[in-house]
């Protein structure tokens, strides 16, 4: 016999979100990645551009930092709970699908704070997201002179 929460995983959206004007309003459930579930929704909605900021929680985060005299990032996760104090980001277009670009500011229980690219996180008990969409679509280059795809603007 199939439980309620086994029903309601099987029929329950990508993520919980509201439409606010040319915003949304998304909540992240525990368990969920973060990154992976938000690509996933912006191209549904067909999200082209927009801008990123949130918080909430995290079961695990994996972070990363840009050396630009390699042109390479060094990531490190964390297997811990941790508060995601913030997330700020961007969304373009790269090769004509969404491009998520976010960095994170995480803590530990002793408050200890990491910060960097975020790769990507498990959500915890959840995370809020606020996207505001861009009317115009932006686009990225690579850019060899520092090995990052840049804004094309």
């Amino acid at each position: 016999m199939a439980t309620l929460a086994g029903v309601y995983s099987e029929v329950r959206p990508a993520v919980t979100h509201k439409r606010i004007g040319n915003s949304y309003l998304l909540r992240f459930d525990k368990g969920e990645e973060l990154v992976r579930t938000l690509s996933q929704f912006l191209e549904e909605k067909d999200i082209k551009s927009g801008w990123i900021s949130g918080l909430g929680g995290a079961l695990w985060a994996e972070l990363a930092f840009y050396h630009l005299d390699q042109k390479a990032y060094e990531f490190d996760r964390i297997d811990e709970p941790l508060e995601v104090s913030n997330l700020t980001g961007n969304i373009t277009l790269f090769n004509g699908k969404p491009f998520v670009h976010i960095h994170a500011t995480v803590s530990d229980l002793n408050y200890h704070s990491y910060a960097g690219h975020l790769k990507e996180l498990g959500v915890a008990a959840t995370l809020e997201l606020k996207i505001d969409v861009l009317e115009e679509p932006i686009e990225r280059v690579q850019s060899d002179a520092v090995g990052l795809k840049v804004l094309d603007l």
